[in-house]
């Protein structure tokens, strides 16, 4: 501060650095901008004060900066990310800064690791010729059969400040491709057992228990994909005599079951069973056991055909084929699910069925066309 003295009054204040600071007629001295004390840590200032009678002086006035500790910056170098589960390994960039230097801890996190893993590519502490306006990079890895949106969480410390920024990581399914039809993989919150989204045949996922876009085709059970399966195929009376092979693809309504070999089904089942796609479930697929039907659904609390449409399975109310060969039946009201497993009674296997009062396992013969969901084994 310059104050007067005698009989005159300072008319005037200047500055040699008026960018930076200002002084009022007061004779105090004050900041114009934003003072950075890692752009400048110290001002050497020359007042200059004039009286009425047309007297000056110059005073030099030193201003030293106080540091002040500030927060470390994280940026991005993308946003939100989508990538497939057949993805594996992906690299990605982000630049830290912090203007102070100090020494600096980077965690990243995902809150699923059954989806992403994490590689860091750089080591904690981190010491201020590796970080300072500088690149970092880590990488992402898919798993096996995991898909679904994952976010990650970045936090930067310098044992005083942080800072946390995220992204949202889309896993996506890959599609399956069988028999002409697209599929796309789903997980059991259950089991955590992979399943395909839809019926065999199913043109989408339901968007309600009765969306008949989405019932898909009708399988006489342990029959390979030949046409038979198909709601409007012509019907037959004749009994097959090859059940890897009827030489035809029209529904056999001759009697409880489509062949005359095969009468305990352990042919059927086995075939059901194959995981290498050439059954009716795709590569990797198979028809599941009645067990493992029931510990998705009825062990889970379906009780009922909404029951089921809700369950993360989706399934719809189609119906059946009756093995007399007439038209759909109970479509709209019923829903069945082929099983590969045997009935210990006759011509009949096991199959899971739900209307709007019940849901419940039971026996059917084999000549009925019946929805299939398929599992990865």
């Amino acid at each position: 501060t310059i104050t007067n003295s005698g009989d005159t009054n300072i008319t005037a204040f200047s500055l040699s650095d008026s960018t930076n600071f200002e002084i009022n007629a007061s004779g105090y001295i004050k900041t114009k901008t934003t003072i950075d004390y890692e752009t400048t840590s110290s001002y050497s200032l020359e007042v200059n004060a004039t009286n009425s009678a047309g007297d000056s002086v110059n005073v030099d006035v030193n201003i030293s900066i106080l540091n002040i500790n500030e927060r470390p910056s994280i940026d991005l170098t993308f946003l939100d990310i989508n990538i497939s589960e057949d993805s594996r390994t992906s690299n990605y960039d982000i630049n830290i800064n912090d203007e102070d230097g100090d020494s600096l801890t980077l965690s990243i996190d995902s809150n699923d690791t059954s989806i992403l893993a994490i590689t860091k590519n750089y080591s904690n502490p981190l010491n201020q010729a590796s970080y300072n306006k500088q690149t970092l990079d880590f990488n992402l890895t898919t798993l096996t059969d995991a898909f679904g949106e994952v976010r990650i969480t970045m936090t930067l410390d310098d044992g005083d400040l942080n800072s946390t920024t995220y992204f949202d990581v889309n896993v996506t399914a890959q599609a399956i491709v069988h028999n002409n039809t697209t599929y796309y993989p789903v997980k059991s919150p259950y089991t955590g057992k992979i399943w395909l989204d839809r019926n065999l045949g199913s043109s989408q996922v339901c968007t309600a228990y009765n969306d008949s876009a989405c019932y898909g085709d009708y399988y006489q059970w342990g029959r390979d994909y030949d046409g038979h399966q198909e709601s409007n195929s012509t019907t037959i009376t004749a009994l097959a005599t090859d059940v890897n092979n009827t030489g035809h693809s029209s529904f056999i309504i001759e009697g409880s079951d489509w062949a005359n070999i095969d009468l305990n089904g352990s042919l059927r089942s086995a075939s059901w069973s194959k995981t290498d796609g050439t059954s009716v479930c795709p590569t990797a697929y198979r028809v599941p056991t009645l067990t493992e039907l029931k510990n998705e659904t009825t062990s889970q609390g379906v009780k009922n055909n909404t029951d089921a449409y809700n369950n993360f399975l989706k399934l719809p109310s189609a119906g059946y084929r009756n093995f007399s060969g007439e038209s759909m039946t109970n479509q709209g009201y019923y829903g069945f699910i082929w099983s590969s497993s045997v009935s210990g009674s006759g011509f009949k296997s096991r199959r899971l069925g739900f209307h709007s009062g019940n849901a419940y396992t039971y026996s059917i013969n084999r000549a009925n066309g019946v929805s299939v969901r398929c599992l990865k084994d």
